[in-house]
């Protein structure tokens, strides 16, 4: 996973909104480079991705995703607490997915 757009690389870029954190995940690995407008190279669904977020409140983080080239709409996903992340494993997506982090109303 990378915070810069590299070729060959998942590329993350989160964003604060005021529904939470907006994860965006763009599969560059089939990519021999990062042109938006040159020629893609056909990419497979990529799947065990998983995203751990600290957690600092006591309830966990709501997690909703989306595959807008797929599947728009947000599915709740679940997450499993490691005594200090909330972990969870997105579904396969293909090239693009959003992860929607949403603290929990207290």
């Amino acid at each position: 996973m990378a915070i810069d757009c590299e070729p060959g690389a998942l590329w993350a870029r989160v964003i604060r909104t005021k529904q939470g954190l907006l994860v965006s995940l763009i599969d560059l690995s089939a990519q021999k480079d990062d042109l938006w407008d040159g020629p893609k190279r056909p990419s497979a669904p990529l799947s065990g991705v998983r995203v751990a977020v600290e957690r600092v409140r006591h309830e966990a983080p709501r997690f909703d995703f989306a595959e807008p080239d797929g599947a728009p709409g947000l599915a709740r996903l679940e997450s499993n607490f490691d005594g200090r992340h909330d972990i969870v494993e997105l579904p396969a997506f293909a090239p693009w997915s959003l992860l929607l982090i949403r603290e929990e109303e207290a």
